[in-house]
């Protein structure tokens, strides 16, 4: 069940050093599309990593964007 027994999660750091941390979610029937939402709070420079762990296997995708006003 995708929806019970995949779990996401997004960590999202902003230059200053604060983190947040964000469980993302299944959004397809299929169970093949997971999204992390995160709205930032201040503009400046945000590092992420989103982690996937189903089955003991893990997947991490890392990025970086910058918030603007």
């Amino acid at each position: 069940n995708p929806f019970k027994d995949i779990k996401v999660i997004g960590v999202f750091k902003h230059d200053s050093g604060e983190e947040f941390k964000v469980d993302g979610f299944c959004d397809s029937q299929a169970g093949t599309v997971f999204k992390v939402r995160f709205m930032p709070k201040k503009v400046g420079k945000y590092s992420y990593t989103v982690r996937l762990e189903q089955e003991g296997k893990v997947q991490e995708s890392k990025g970086s964007f910058e918030a603007i006003k």
